[in-house]
């Protein structure tokens, strides 16, 4: 088996975060919607946690995630929820995101993704 080198929690939503409250309501008005038509939870994948074991852990979760986003049949959005630091912000640009907007304690970045046909 595989060595963990990192690990990203997300939630599945429909609407873009701006704290972890908006975070929890969304993320749960996303999975009653979805039972309600029977379909999968949400269209957006919100990362709000990325950990990193090991030295390039962090981008190759990023790299990976973004794999299955676009061969999902219900993702069409991979946006984080990130808290208001330098750090963060060096790690989403340097791994292809852009900054969506900034909120009064977090801020948004989206990574593009295009489906393949």
């Amino acid at each position: 088996m595989g060595e963990i080198h990192a690990v990203m929690c997300f939630a599945y939503t429909n609407e873009i975060p701006k704290n972890v409250d908006e975070l929890d309501k969304f993320s749960h008005d996303a999975f009653l919607q979805s039972a309600q038509r029977d379909q999968n939870v949400g269209k957006i994948a919100i990362a709000y946690t990325v950990w990193s074991k090991k030295k390039g852990g962090g981008k190759l979760i990023v790299k990976e995630v973004f794999k299955k986003i676009k061969k999902s049949n219900h993702l069409n959005r991979l946006v984080t929820l990130s808290p208001l630091t330098e750090m963060a912000s060096r790690f989403h640009t340097r791994n292809g995101a852009k900054l969506l907007q900034v909120n009064e304690t977090t801020q948004n970045f989206e990574y593009q993704v295009e489906k393949k046909k």
